[in-house]
């Protein structure tokens, strides 16, 4: 919705009219009183800064001067629905439908709050007759094709938005709205047609983001690059948009694309300490740790920083130069730093086998910094390496007890409870991120993975990886877990595609590979098994790992394929 208040008069004398844009339609409220207009106002400004009882008492204020104001009153249900006030929520809602009972806002919220209300039946009525009444209105299509994919109805939910962009052809929304469902069904060629109408629209670094991300999929990665230099272009250099195109120059073997991208970073940090950091960040990223020691030594010698030393121990370990890097990081443990170098220097450690040194080294570090989320997961991840599977679940217990409302410290404990084999406890541990936030892509897509690796009901582990996708759809890691799903269940072909896909998208995780590895050596292609698990074993830096990749690929040297 878009509202506009035009304002004429001279001296005390008013004549104001607000338009109520909605539907492609506009709506006129003559004669709005100075006090209702500034009211109304107030609450507009509040409710944009998250001020949800200012903007209440305020659009309260100006529905006292126009009580008959329909947009006041939806604006109120929404506002009362955010603060979980379901029953004042309806009376605004139900006098905003009797003064006008074909209002598009107040359909698509009735239809809203019937869903959450769990009346599925009362929520696509007020949507149908919403589309009915206001055929070119876009929230309702998006809405009604929402709650269909969550009724497990996909097909129907694709022609509701294909309807929906029949009708409103240049409304960019329409199209990137049928895009991402395309996205969640896996239909690439769609998803890239919208996105390409998108853009025709508004070329926006975001668009472009997701078409290279679409063709990147697909295997066109000329594609794929183009679009990804135009929105670095277009975002200004945003470094997030530098990363991706860095991964992706280096996955199509363009290093000197690599090279000039990374100069002109360089260019643009000049001498500012942040940027520095962050460019030093992209260099090790794409496997330039001599760059990165430059970049770093430069900007040292004009002042010390004790996070660009972190990174420079970093760069020197990269570099084969492990011992100075460890008395670096060592230097650091006593500053600001510490947390980081402790975690640094941990990992160098853990590279050349020294488990307990490792975990020791983050225990000291956390009893000076105990509050530090970091160090607890590093700790408890360096205690699984070192081999003690329960001290690393424990440490986390410990935490969770005391802070049990923190995401990250959950979902932690929820792989840490994976590793030591207590994976029935893992799920729960993850269903309790799913209850306060049904959307956390992650905490579904590891449940249903989960599920799929110990053969446990699989379709509940469908469900759970297709709620992930449907959050965040594309996602290489989501589209792994779908295609390793299929391979267990035999579904040979489909999981070659998925797990093709996933291996574009994320070509430098070895579990990825080594899944496509096992479909490979299903279908008897053994060559292309061994070559996928030799490059899991180059890129992975985890030594568990890699040694269970190296005992695979020694079977399958041997002709042994068989079930993983």
């Amino acid at each position: 919705m878009v509202a506009a208040l035009n304002l004429s008069g001279l001296g005390c004398s008013f004549n104001r009219t607000m338009q109520i844009r909605y539907g492609g339609a506009t709506e006129d409220v003559t004669s709005v009183t100075p006090a209702a207009y500034e009211a109304y106002l107030a609450g507009q400004l509040a409710a944009e800064r998250g001020d949800g009882s200012t903007a209440l008492a305020q659009f309260e204020t100006a529905l006292g001067h126009d009580p008959d104001s329909v947009y006041l009153h939806v604006r109120l249900a929404e506002l009362h629905v955010r603060r979980g006030r379901a029953r004042e929520a309806h009376r605004h809602l139900d006098q905003a439908l009797r003064l006008d009972g074909d209002h598009p806002d107040a359909l698509v919220l009735l239809g809203r709050m019937a869903w959450h209300e769990g009346r599925a039946a009362a929520a696509e009525a007020a949507l149908r007759r919403c589309i009915a009444k206001n055929p070119t209105f876009p929230a309702a299509y998006v809405i009604r094709a929402e709650l269909l994919e969550r009724q497990d109805r996909p097909a129907e939910a694709r022609s509701v938005l294909e309807a929906m962009v029949s009708r409103v052809r240049d409304v960019p929304e329409a199209h990137s709205s049928l895009a991402m469902l395309c996205l969640r069904q896996m239909d690439y060629a769609c998803a890239a047609r919208h996105l390409e109408l998108v853009l025709a629209q508004q070329s926006d670094p975001d668009t472009l983001v997701r078409l290279a991300h679409v063709h990147r999929s697909r295997g066109d990665m000329a594609a794929a690059v183009r679009f990804l230099r135009e929105a670095f272009d277009r975002s200004g250099g945003n470094t997030g948009v530098a990363s991706t195109l860095v991964e992706l120059l280096d996955q199509t073997g363009d290093r000197q694309g690599v090279d000039d991208l990374l100069a002109i970073l360089e260019g643009d940090a000049e001498e500012d300490p942040e940027q520095v950091g962050v460019l030093a960040g992209l260099c090790l990223e794409a496997r330039r740790p001599e760059r990165a020691l430059r970049l770093l030594e430069a900007q040292l010698k004009r002042g010390a920083s004790g996070v660009l030393h972190v990174q420079e121990a970093e760069a020197l370990a990269r570099v084969g130069r492990a011992k100075q890097a460890k008395e670096l990081l060592r230097k650091e443990l006593g500053g600001s730093s510490a947390p980081l170098a402790a975690t640094e220097l941990a990992r160098v450690l853990q590279r050349e086998g020294a488990y307990a040194d490792a975990s020791e080294i983050l225990r000291q570090a956390l009893r000076r910094h105990p509050d530090n989320d970091a160090l607890v997961l590093a700790l408890s991840g360096a205690l699984h390496l070192e081999g003690k599977p329960e001290a690393s679940v424990q440490v986390l217990h410990e935490i969770v007890r005391r802070r049990p409302g923190d995401r990250g410290l959950l979902f932690g404990l929820g792989a840490a409870q994976e590793r030591a084999g207590q994976w029935r406890q893992a799920i729960e541990t993850m269903r309790q991120i799913l209850r306060r936030n049904p959307k956390d892509a992650a905490a579904s897509n590891f449940i249903g993975y989960t599920l799929v690796e110990h053969g446990e009901d699989l379709k509940a582990a469908e469900r759970f990886i297709r709620q992930a996708l449907f959050v965040s759809p594309g996602e290489g890691y989501i589209v792994d877990s779908l295609g390793w799903l299929y391979y267990r269940q035999g579904r040979l072909a489909e999981a070659k595609r998925l797990l093709e896909m996933a291996v574009r998208l994320a070509p430098r995780e070895p579990e990825v590979l080594a899944h496509l590895a096992e479909i490979e050596a299903a279908r008897s292609d053994l060559s292309g098994a061994l070559r996928l698990l030799r490059q899991a074993v180059t890129v992975s830096e985890d030594a568990q790992l890699t040694a269970k990749l190296r005992k695979r690929l020694h079977e399958l040297e041997k002709g042994r394929v068989g079930a993983r």
